[in-house]
């Protein structure tokens, strides 16, 4: 068993068109080798560079969590003395399974496993499988938080997902909540107020905090995000905000589908609900393989990974 770690960069596009190849560049080749300085001081072993990433092999799957956080307590550090534009931020992700090394590469669920959920992580967050999630949840330095079960491009069932919560310290914004909150109701409080979701179709946006849910979707005028298209119900699906996630339920009459990430599975939902993570796509009255099908995209800000240690 092998703990596999897949760490890139996000935004990093968007450098490129500010900064000019060059420096943007020099950008990405800094952060790759911070990468691999901190996952070497760690035990791992990089097996390869993948253009604004890297893959890592750990024996110890502490070690390989342990990398992950203090890659990106690291990087959060340094960005902090950069302009906001300038920024770039990291994802990783890693899965404890089953590997083997070839010539060199190594092969194996995890390290499928892992680039999936690299895959469908957003800027800052790090992913973990259940094995490794059961490793790693007594300790009191991290929160480890169920996203349930994800369906992912090359496996035949959904996996359970985690992700790993480093950034855990308090907010100064705790002082402006009643003092009579219990310690999770604060949490709970910060996390309402400093998460959203944003949905787009077309030219129409909607960015919407988790304190104003719930937020509905559909083709009647007075609905949150409205959409005129008939096969779209006039209340066709509800977002709330249910322990700190968005979820997502359908109460249409032709379905919804979901698709996370990149990934090209989808999850078909008629009358039941699941989780919104990262980023991702909703076709609404008709599949993804409809052509003509209304599909609104939709990001996931985090307010959990936003809270900030206390100085």
């Amino acid at each position: 068993m092998q703990t596999v770690v897949f760490a890139d960069i996000t935004r990093s596009t968007a450098l490129f068109e500010t900064l000019g190849d060059s420096r943007a560049t020099e950008a990405v080749m800094r952060l790759t080798r911070l990468m691999a300085e901190v996952f070497k001081a760690h035990g791992g072993r990089i097996v390869k560079t993948l253009g604004d990433g890297l893959l890592a092999v750990f024996s110890d799957p502490a070690a390989a969590v342990a990398a992950m956080v203090a890659l990106q307590r690291e990087h959060q550090s340094r960005a902090q003395r950069l302009p906001a534009k300038f920024v770039l931020q990291l994802r990783a992700a890693a899965a404890l399974g089953p590997a083997v090394e070839q010539e060199g590469d190594w092969f194996g669920e995890a390290v499928n496993l892992a680039a999936r959920l690299c895959d469908l992580a957003a800027g800052g967050e790090i992913w973990v499988n259940d094995a490794l999630a059961g490793m790693i949840s007594g300790d009191p330095e991290l929160r480890v938080r169920s996203l349930g079960h994800i369906p992912l491009r090359g496996f035949s069932t959904p996996k359970e997902v985690s992700r790993v919560d480093w950034n855990t310290g308090e907010v100064t914004a705790m002082q402006t909540l009643p003092a009579t909150l219990a310690p999770e109701d604060v949490a709970f409080e910060l996390a309402r107020a400093m998460s959203r979701i944003d949905l787009d179709w077309m030219n129409q946006h909607l960015s919407c905090a988790a304190s104003a849910c719930p937020v509905f979707i559909g083709r009647a005028r007075d609905v949150d995000f409205p959409i005129n298209d008939l096969r779209v119900s006039r209340q066709h699906a509800r977002i709330d905000w249910v322990e700190n996630q968005f979820v997502l339920t359908d109460l249409s009459s032709y379905g919804t589908w979901v698709r996370l990430g990149n990934e090209g599975n989808e999850i078909a939902l008629r009358r039941n609900e699941c989780v919104l993570v990262g980023s991702g796509e909703l076709a609404l009255g008709a599949p993804f393989s409809d052509f003509t099908a209304v599909v609104v995209t939709f990001a996931v800000h985090d307010g959990t990974m936003m809270l900030k240690r206390q100085s």
